[in-house]
């Protein structure tokens, strides 16, 4: 399933278009292919946005997740903004979500296209297991010269035991010619489980570097990861740090400032 915005014109004002929205509401869903719902990039020459990232919404048939079974989706999940042109940003990020009573999905992306911000990725499986068992990606797009970082988006994953690859919901770093621009901040991972928790790779949730003379890097995100009533909790690596400013204090004026703590 594919609703992409289309490329911008060439030309001044040449936007991307608009990424669609995609619904599946039922009982016990397979999705053998992959789910696309991309923003278009700019076709501009010097200065134009992204199209906005599209929305997936796998569910239910009352629109929530005790009503929608299994879920299987096994070839991928993308919605994404368009890539920017310029030092403009890129359009409103997408998101993905996933209801069932049990959920097993594989890669899961809303990474920003060049300045855009990250998209909002939640999984729910409301009487059994969450699986993921590929890499679940929200940062911010890498960001164009002379433009600031760009945000990542939030990930939340809840399950009777939750299964997951490696997720990355860091904030990008600044990309500087002319002027002093901030890094990007990381988003919110969390972790919900009454049965046990497994990540077999890294979760990582920074902010962005700042660049050129004076700047702030970007805010840190925060690792949420919780069970109760049965089950352990094994992780791999955590990471959770502010971005690095740029600057020395000096008479002249002041340094930039790193990005607000996070937490694990």
């Amino acid at each position: 399933m594919t609703a992409n915005g289309g490329a911008g014109g060439a030309g001044v004002g040449g936007v991307g278009g608009n990424g669609g929205t995609i619904t599946v509401k039922g009982v016990n869903r397979t999705i053998t292919g992959v789910v696309i719902a991309n923003g278009g990039a700019a076709g501009a020459t010097s200065s134009a946005a992204g199209g906005n990232g599209g929305t997936v919404l796998l569910t239910g048939t009352d629109g929530s997740a005790s009503t929608g079974g299994t879920l299987v989706a096994n070839a991928g999940i993308t919605a994404s903004t368009g890539a920017a042109v310029g030092t403009v940003a890129s359009g409103a990020a997408g998101g993905i979500t996933l209801h069932g009573t049990t959920v097993d999905a594989t890669a899961l992306t809303t990474t920003g296209g060049s300045n855009g911000a990250g998209g909002a990725i939640t999984a729910l499986a409301r009487t059994g297991a969450l699986t993921i068992t590929g890499a679940i990606i929200s940062s911010g797009g890498a960001a164009l010269v002379s433009s600031a970082g760009s945000a990542a988006g939030s990930v939340a994953l809840t399950g009777v035991g939750v299964a997951t690859a490696g997720i990355n919901a860091n904030g990008s770093a600044a990309l500087t010619a002319l002027g002093s621009k901030p890094g990007g901040a990381g988003a919110a991972v969390t972790i919900q489980s009454t049965g046990g928790v497994a990540t077999s790779a890294a979760i990582v949730a920074n902010g962005g570097l700042a660049s050129t003379s004076i700047a702030n890097g970007g805010n840190a995100g925060s690792i949420t990861v919780s069970n109760t009533v049965a089950g352990n909790i094994l992780t791999n690596t955590l990471t959770a740090t502010t971005g690095g400013a740029t600057g020395t204090t000096t008479p002249a004026g002041p340094t930039g400032n790193a990005g607000a703590a996070g937490f694990i």
